[in-house]
């Protein structure tokens, strides 16, 4: 049985001295839902990695730079 009781000792003096225990459970498809959530988390992460890494290099860049650095990008990017 889950419940909220830290360990067995705990859940045990509370069946003897007679003390509620609050009963817990899982919902498996929320289980489902928060792996989703977690990958969707990381790949959001790394997305704003590479634009923060973008934007760094494009602020060291000079002006002539920038844009054959855009050109350059555009065209491997299709």
């Amino acid at each position: 049985m889950n419940s909220t009781c830290r360990n067995l000792s705990i859940y045990i003096r509370s069946i003897i001295f007679d003390h509620p225990i609050v009963a817990t459970f899982r919902n498996i498809s929320q289980d489902e839902i928060v792996e989703q959530i977690v990958v969707l988390n990381r790949e959001l992460n790394s997305i704003g990695n590479n634009l923060n890494q973008t934007v760094k290099r494009l602020h060291t860049l000079r002006e002539g730079e920038v844009v054959g650095w855009t050109a350059r990008y555009a065209s491997e990017s299709q």
